[in-house]
C-alpha cells in the first residue's frame, strides 16, 4: 500500500477538503515547516493544523523530526500524531516524552487503515479546537 496516495483517499472519504502536504524526508519536513514558519511570520498564512508523522523516515528519522519541532518555540504549538507501523515500546515513549499528541499503530489492512485515519480525522479535525 502506498501511504500517501492510501491517506488522501481516507482523507477525501471523510469529507476533509483541505491540503494534504507530503514530505518523504525528515529534513524535507522540517525545510517545508521552515518555510512555512516564515511565511506566517512574513505573508500572514498559516502553519498546519496538525502533522501525521511515519517514524520510518530516511535520513533524519521521525522522532528526530518530532523533538526538533517540539523544541521550537513556533511550531511546538502544532499537533503531531505519530502514524508508524511500529509497536515499539521505546518508540512510543521516547515519543511521549518528546511531546507528540498522538501515537497510532498504522495498520496494514486497508479497512482497518482507512478507519484509522477516520479516526485521527473525527478527533483533530471535527472534536478538538486547533491553534
Amino acid at each position: 500500500m502506498h501511504d500517501f496516495a492510501a491517506i488522501q483517499r481516507a482523507f477525501r472519504k471523510v469529507g476533509f477538503e483541505g491540503h494534504v502536504e507530503h514530505c518523504q524526508k525528515g529534513e524535507t519536513a522540517l525545510d517545508y515547516l521552515e518555510q512555512a514558519k516564515a511565511e506566517k511570520e512574513t505573508k500572514n498564512s498559516s502553519l498546519p493544523c496538525f502533522i501525521l508523522l511515519d517514524l520510518n523516515l530516511p535520513g533524519i528519522d521521525g522522532i528526530q523530526v518530532l523533538q526538533s519541532i517540539k523544541t521550537d518555540n513556533t511550531l511546538k504549538q502544532i499537533p503531531i500524531i505519530v502514524f508508524t507501523t511500529s509497536q515499539n515500546p521505546q518508540d512510543i515513549k521516547i515519543c511521549y516524552q518528546s511531546g507528540v499528541n498522538s501515537y497510532v499503530t498504522k495498520p496494514m489492512d486497508l479497512a482497518a487503515f482507512n478507519h484509522a485515519i477516520a479516526t485521527i480525522s473525527e478527533y483533530w479535525l471535527k472534536t478538538v479546537y486547533l491553534p
